[in-house]
């Protein structure tokens, strides 16, 4: 009988409230205290009787308006119906008898029957609650995902950031909420930590970059997003030469760094350096040579395949993953280019240019190139030497 199943589980007079429902949403018992809140219970839908909003405003059942497939509540009830394992919700608000009231509660089931229980916050419950509120307050996006990558837990900053509500990300996969865009950078990281445990990247959404860490845990993922914009857009600003508007030589030394540990391209390297530049400040003042600087470096700017550098006060760098023959072209280009510009005196560079081997170190790759530029200066300025 279900009043002996009641009276054996559950004290009248216990100090929670208790409500149990069928599968269907029916309540079939209410204790005092719950029934000092919201009246009798029986036989009443849950949503109606606890005066959900969505009854509220579309006048219909629990069970019938178009918002009870996306109800908080009811996925939790639908979960500790198909798993078996009880919820903890925190912060619900229904509307009782008199006032609007926020109250805490336990989900689990017995038998064929679900019971809600309405309680006081215990010790452990209480420190749950605050990491909880503790987490709304970081601007950090913060997240948990089970092992086939559906949404149990978002902070209030990662809703705020796809203009979504905390409880729309409940049960949800990536594809459904994002565009597929992010959806692949997501399912990446998701994918290396299940493999290896943990995953760093930093993923992009809108012009905005994130530092993401992910961490297996208790079989799904737990993930921390910081936005990481402007501190890319301010180490951005340290690699950039502030009148050519070129990359400067931290960020060449960090490419050549780069080239060396990933063996990989067939790079040239490019030395530069623009002709007569001290006759030029003696001559028309620094004003008139920082005129030239920032003409080569728009010039060189305009070169998408190459990377440039202001590497000194007259000497730029260049590095080109190409083959030979677009080296050469590419350089013919940008003398043409410089010769046509409408200056007096005309602008002119003389350059030396070698691919780089690899198996010898960099100084030495920049030596013998720098012979090259040296003998280019040698030949009278305004030319290049190209070879591989």
């Amino acid at each position: 009988m279900l009043e002996d199943f009641i009276f054996k589980k559950i004290l009248e007079q216990n100090e929670n409230g208790f409500i149990i429902i069928n599968l269907h949403r029916e309540i079939l018992y209410t204790n005092k205290k719950i029934e000092q809140a919201y009246g009798i219970g029986d036989n009443k839908l849950l949503g109606n009787y606890l005066r959900c909003i969505y009854t509220i405003n579309d006048d219909l059942e629990c069970q019938k308006t178009e918002s009870c497939p996306k109800c908080f509540v009811n996925l939790k009830i639908e979960e500790v119906i198909q798993t078996g394992k009880s919820q903890l919700l925190f912060d619900l608000k229904f509307h009782s008898k008199n006032n609007k009231m926020k109250t805490n509660c336990r989900i689990y089931k017995m038998d064929k029957y679900i019971i809600i229980e309405f309680f006081d916050l215990s010790e452990d419950e209480k420190k749950q609650r605050y990491l909880a509120k503790i987490l709304d307050k970081t601007n950090d996006l913060v997240f948990f995902k089970d092992s086939k990558f559906k949404f149990k837990y978002v902070n209030e900053s990662c809703a705020k950031m796809f203009g979504l509500k905390k409880e729309e990300f409940y049960e949800k996969f990536d594809h459904e909420l994002f565009s597929e865009n992010l959806y692949h950078q997501c399912v990446k990281g998701d994918l290396i930590t299940l493999k290896k445990g943990s995953y760093i990247g930093i993923e992009t959404y809108g012009d905005r970059s994130f530092q993401v860490l992910k961490e297996a845990v208790d079989g799904g993922i737990l993930g921390v997003a910081k936005d990481i914009t402007k501190e890319l857009e301010q180490q951005h600003l340290a690699e950039i030469d502030s009148l050519t508007e070129l990359f400067n030589r931290r960020k060449f030394l960090k490419m050549i760094d780069s080239i060396y540990n990933n063996k990989k391209g067939d790079y040239y390297l490019i030395l530069i350096d623009l002709d007569n530049l001290r006759d030029l400040n003696n001559n028309f003042g620094h004003v008139k040579g920082d005129e030239y600087l920032v003409k080569l470096g728009e010039v060189l700017n305009s070169f998408p395949m190459c990377t440039f550098f202001r590497i000194g006060g007259d000497e730029f760098a260049g590095l080109i993953n190409r083959p030979f023959e677009e080296v050469d072209n590419i350089l013919k280009e940008i003398s043409k280019k410089l010769s046509d510009l409408n200056l007096e005196p005309k602008l002119s560079i003389s350059a030396g240019a070698k691919r780089i081997n690899l198996s010898h170190t960099y100084l030495d790759n920049y030596a013998e190139t720098d012979k090259l530029l040296y003998q280019a200066k040698l030949n009278g300025k305004n030319c290049y030497i190209l070879k591989a």
